[in-house]
């Protein structure tokens, strides 16, 4: 045998290596085949919905990287804790450490090379172990693994259900769309709490992916001179953007989508959630992540009521490509703004319709802040081509053309020129009712309220969705220290996210206030910096 370079080939893999049930174990390098003196490697496959038996590996190290497939290893006292790793994901196992493996799919098996720090694989199986899986086929949760269940299918909802998975539960996410959300919503601010699921857990995704940076904070004036400008390193995204990604990790075979919550009781020791459709679900654990409108909050709180501010935000995006030379060049890498008579405008650029970032195919999206009298008009505004009031938010191709029209037209005399070119190309625009929602109370027992289910601020500090974010991590922090207990959790969890919700219904009020009824938003002002915690915070 050569003594230099060896190469084994992809046939002839050897499966005369120790094995566990449900796994199979192929031998690439080892004493036995190559002469190694210090490894072992090799290639693991554990098939579609497979499970296998507990074991450890003795006084080796494991290391493993996921060529496909999305695996979990179980350990802990009770091998109840998940371990949950995608393709490009390394995983390493100290010297005997218990666990055991599961594949999340029914569908697609996981492949994974495996490199261990002894000669030979060591592989010791405890068949016995009073905690070991059901081996015996089916999807049933283990008795040590909770279910949870989530109403509301956006960015809350599937943040707080990868990391309640993650936790250990069995999650089932129930969304009332009948269609996936893509294409929803603008543009978004990324706060790190946003973006913390991409940074602490996609090895293979970097904020820079799925976002856009600006260098500075540019204020125009009325002909687009610049009034005020400062540096700020602020990166931006779409509302897709986001929800693909996090869409792309939970799956979906436990999304429910079409099913619309419309009650929810709890006894001591599970929690109902009842369904338009009929259907009845029980779980350990109940969050409604359902938004402004949630039905969690108005069956739990029924006297809560969102309040209007007197204001709506009339949001859109434009392809770059599509404006003028000038209007690119000040909003390129910009958060730009512009203050005028009882009014605001927020524009910045976020990637394209399919993700992209570069330059020529980004989108500039903006938010312009118009004031609209509570009553009729507000009322007549708020109503879609089909006659139907919306409380929330009128789409994109649901506006009156009257009102799309009117805004157009009055855009080049109030705004500066960059902003106005951004309302004129709008194809179509969209309406959202800017209002607040603040609750006294967001734990219920084995029910939580999160996002904007419990606190839904005025848009002014661009932290919406790292509140719900922010909400999530916090819950799974507090169940991992309480052990998974469901009640104390949610009652050490629930005063700091209450405080975090009326700080920033505050902020955002006085910041809305400035710009719209009292004229004395100040663009040199740090105070009205974008941030979740308080400016730049």
């Amino acid at each position: 045998m050569r003594d230099d370079v060896h190469i084994v080939r992809a046939d002839d893999l050897s499966d005369q290596t120790p094995q566990t049930h449900g796994l199979q174990r192929f031998e690439a390098v080892s004493a036995r085949r190559l002469g190694s003196e210090n490894l072992w490697m090799g290639l693991s496959i554990l098939p579609a919905g497979g499970r296998t038996g507990v074991h450890h590996h003795g006084e080796s190290e494991t290391a493993l990287y996921v060529l496909s497939g999305v695996g979990r290893w179980w350990v802990g006292d009770r091998l109840g804790t998940p371990r949950e790793a995608h393709p490009g994901d390394f995983v390493y196992i100290k010297p005997n450490v218990v666990h055991w493996e599961e594949n999340a799919s029914q569908t697609e098996p996981v492949r994974m090379i495996v490199a261990r720090t002894t000669q030979d694989a060591i592989v010791v199986n405890l068949d016995e172990h009073p905690f070991a899986p059901d081996l015996s086929g089916g999807r049933l949760p283990m008795p040590d693994r909770p279910r949870a269940l989530v109403v509301g299918g956006s960015f809350g909802g599937l943040t707080v259900a990868l990391l309640l998975r993650e936790q250990g539960f069995e999650v089932d996410l129930f969304e009332r769309s009948s269609a996936l959300l893509e294409g929803r919503g603008g543009g978004i601010v990324l706060q790190p709490d946003t973006v913390r699921w991409v940074t602490e857990r996609r090895r293979d995704l970097e904020v820079p992916d799925v976002s856009i940076g600006s260098s500075v904070l540019r204020y125009l004036g009325a002909d687009n001179e610049i009034v005020h400008e400062e540096p700020a390193a602020w990166r931006f995204s779409s509302w897709t953007t986001l929800y693909r990604t996090l869409l792309d990790d939970f799956g979906t075979e436990h999304y429910h989508l079409g099913e619309s919550a419309v009650g929810v009781d709890q006894d001591g020791d599970t929690a109902e959630v009842r369904f338009l459709s009929g259907r009845r679900e029980r779980g350990a654990l109940v969050v409604f992540a359902d938004g402004i409108s949630s039905t969690g909050r108005r069956r739990l709180l029924p006297a809560v009521r969102p309040i209007y501010s007197g204001y709506v935000g009339w949001r859109g995006t434009v392809p770059e490509a599509e404006v003028s030379d000038e209007t690119r060049k000040l909003l390129d890498d910009a958060l730009g703004y512009a203050v005028v008579e009882r009014s605001h405008i927020c524009m910045y650029p976020i990637p394209g319709r399919q993700g992209e970032l570069d330059r020529g195919h980004r989108l500039l999206n903006y938010v312009w802040y118009r004031n609209v009298a509570e009553g009729p008009a507000l009322d007549e505004l708020m109503t879609d081509v089909r006659g139907q009031t919306a409380a929330v938010s009128v789409p994109a191709g649901k506006v009156q053309q009257r009102y799309v029209d009117e805004l157009k037209a009055s855009a080049p005399g109030l705004l500066p020129p960059a902003a106005a070119e951004l309302v004129v190309r709008t194809a179509q625009p969209y309406i959202q009712s800017v209002i607040d929602v603040a609750v006294p109370q967001m734990a219920f027992g084995r029910v939580a309220l999160l996002g904007d289910a419990a606190f839904a601020a005025r848009p002014h500090a661009a932290a919406g969705t790292a509140k719900a974010a922010a909400d999530a991590w916090a819950l799974a922090d507090a169940l991992a220290a309480h052990g998974n207990d469901v009640v104390a959790a949610l009652r050490s969890w629930e005063p700091d996210r209450l405080a975090l919700g009326e700080d920033l219904i505050r902020r955002n009020t006085e910041m809305g206030a400035r710009a719209q009824f009292t004229g004395t938003w100040d663009p040199a002002d740090p105070g009205l910096h974008f941030g979740l915690y308080g400016p730049d915070r």
